[in-house]
């Protein structure tokens, strides 16, 4: 099952709410509580690299202020988080192939270095699909989709972030 039942379930509680809200005539609270919810679902950098074949890929992003997040560090005090790896996760081999996420809520604004490294094997056609959403979530979002070849050379991919949200570095405690 993973994490994302716990996901859905927020959302249905989440919208019986906002209908509960609404049918007991207090449509200023449901307003407020539905774009919160809507609030917290926005991201200022979404990262997915997907790939299929007998293969095992890793990313690393160097954010602006010069953390880095990896399997090594995958929290950030710049708010950066790598949510896993498809591949190492027993029964989440798909037929859409196996991907590496990074997010970051509420990121820096600056420019974001991706790495994209093949640890071990063959990806299909010798390509990995990059999706790197900027803003998601929101009226200002920008996709980036490509298929970049990889070989035996990482591959490196630099872009900016606009008006990030975050103005100063988590806690080292809360990290």
């Amino acid at each position: 099952k993973g994490l994302r039942h716990i996901e859905q379930n927020a959302r249905r509680i989440a919208l019986a709410t906002i209908n509960e809200l609404r049918d007991a005539g207090r449509e200023t609270d449901a307003n407020t509580f539905e774009a919160s919810c809507i609030a917290a679902l926005e991201r200022d950098v979404a990262i997915k690299v997907t790939f299929t074949g007998d293969a095992d890929v890793d990313i690393t992003v160097q954010e602006p202020s010069g953390t880095i997040c990896s399997l090594r560090s995958p929290r950030t005090s710049s708010g950066g988080i790598l949510l896993g790896d498809t591949f190492a996760k027993e029964g989440e081999n798909s037929v859409s192939g196996s991907s590496e996420v990074y997010v970051c809520p509420n990121g820096f604004s600056g420019e974001y270095r991706l790495l994209v490294r093949r640890v071990w094997g063959k990806v299909t056609a010798g390509q990995v699909t990059i999706d790197i959403i900027t803003h998601y979530n929101s009226k200002d979002q920008t996709h980036i989709h490509q298929n970049i070849p990889l070989t035996d050379k990482d591959v490196l991919v630099i872009f900016d972030l606009k008006n990030g949200r975050r103005t100063q570095p988590l806690a080292e405690a809360a990290v």
